[in-house]
């Protein structure tokens, strides 16, 4: 029930115009809402730029080489990766450094 709400406001912006500003505010109180719900519901994100790769709950699928970022270093997130309490329920997909 919890992500209902969600899901209305998902149509009603399919629905709207776009273009228009309110569109994109739309978008992302949407997005709000479901960080909010997932935060509820103990759901974790498990990477970001400039952490330590960690093949536990990333998956490196590309290699950049960047002096100004360490070793193992995660230069960039493609798709986040997410986990429930100690379960990865999706490794992040990473770009990792030197």
């Amino acid at each position: 029930k919890q992500f209902l709400p969600i899901l209305d406001n998902i149509d009603r912006a399919a629905a709207a115009d776009h273009g228009s500003e309110d569109y994109i505010k739309g978008i992302e109180m949407i997005v709000k809402q479901f960080e909010t719900l997932s935060g509820k519901l103990g759901i974790v994100e498990v990477a970001a730029v400039g952490d330590q790769f960690d093949p536990n709950f990333h998956e490196a699928v590309m290699h950049v080489d960047d002096d100004t970022l360490g070793e193992n270093v995660i230069a960039d997130v493609l798709q986040k990766g997410y986990k429930l309490g100690d379960t990865v329920v999706r490794p992040a997909m990473v770009k990792v450094a030197n």
